[in-house]
């Protein structure tokens, strides 16, 4: 990702399980573990937002069955 004029460095500990799972999903993805980390952010972002305005979050499984998943 480029560097924009207002980014800014952040530096915070990451337990061991953590970070394997960041560098799990990375790996997938074929992502940086930094750029996955902003993803997520995002995605957090976009979802209780979306709960903020009582909106719903649902899940479909294999078997079509739906389910609400419900942020902490």
């Amino acid at each position: 990702m480029p560097t924009t004029p207002d980014a800014q460095r952040l530096t915070f500990h990451l337990s061991g399980e953590v970070l394997q799972a960041v560098q799990r999903l990375a790996e997938r993805r074929g992502l940086t573990p930094a750029e996955m980390i902003r993803r997520a952010i995002g995605t957090e972002l976009f979802f209780s937002e979306a709960q903020a305005r009582g909106e719903r979050i649902l899940l479909e499984d294999r078997d079509r069955r739906l389910r609400e998943v419900m942020l902490r």
